[in-house]
């Protein structure tokens, strides 16, 4: 063979190889793209159990101290009843018209006031769940730009520079973008997971100090009552 067309054959050869190096590339890039994306997923999700899983040992330990104070508020009602009709049977004098239906009242009381604060707290375990679903949702669909970018090289012409590298651009810069859009997510759940925590303990605090007040107001009455009978 001359040297000419020696020459020629080479150069074939050379833009063979070239044309099958870009769509190797390419495919490598992506591949590459698709186990960051599904490693960021997977990591994410690791997250996102954590922090479900925090937040619902917060809730219940927030829930049981709650609950306890109320029952020791409880007592302490239970202990003033008590010296109130020890004060009146002392005095040979009958306060059941001042307890009648005010000590119902403070017997139902608690486990009316337990129930509620467990549904408040019920809904902002109900709202974790939703957002835990939602931003599980939103990263978990990033793989399908990964995919979609897959659809496009598969429809290029291994010979086709116009189609090829524009794609190879694309998962170039996905190989940021995506990460740091799921890294925005996780970011964006421990605040919302952290607000939660913050609804959980006001619903404690509200329960519990909705128990003193209407308790108070309620002994405070009885104990009036019962002074101006004992006089």
């Amino acid at each position: 063979m001359s040297g000419p067309h020696l020459i020629i054959l080479l150069l074939c050869l050379l833009m063979v190889q070239v044309k099958c190096s870009l769509i190797d590339d390419a495919t490598a890039k992506l591949e590459t793209l698709r186990q960051t994306v599904l490693s960021s997923i997977k990591s994410s999700e690791n997250h996102l159990n954590d922090l479900s899983y925090d937040f619902e040992v917060y809730a219940v330990n927030v829930e049981t101290k709650g609950i306890l104070s109320i029952q020791n508020g409880e007592e302490q009602v239970t202990s003033e009843l008590d010296a109130l009709k020890t004060l009146g049977e002392s005095a040979s004098v009958d306060i059941s018209y001042c307890l009648g239906s005010r000590e119902e009242y403070l017997i139902n009381l608690p486990g009316v006031i337990i129930e509620e604060l467990k549904q408040c707290i019920l809904g902002d375990a109900q709202e974790a769940s939703k957002i835990l679903s939602s931003i599980q949702y939103i990263i978990d669909i990033k793989i399908n730009r990964v995919d979609a970018l897959e659809f496009q090289l598969d429809l290029c012409d291994p010979d086709s520079d116009a189609c090829i590298q524009p794609i190879v651009k694309e998962i170039e810069l996905e190989m940021v973008n995506i990460p740091n859009s799921i890294a925005t997510q996780i970011v964006r759940g421990n605040g919302l997971f952290d607000e939660l925590k913050v609804s959980v303990q006001a619903c404690s605090d509200l329960k519990v100090s909705q128990y003193s007040s209407s308790a108070s107001v309620v002994l405070k009455d009885i104990t009036q009552c019962v002074n101006s009978i004992i006089g």
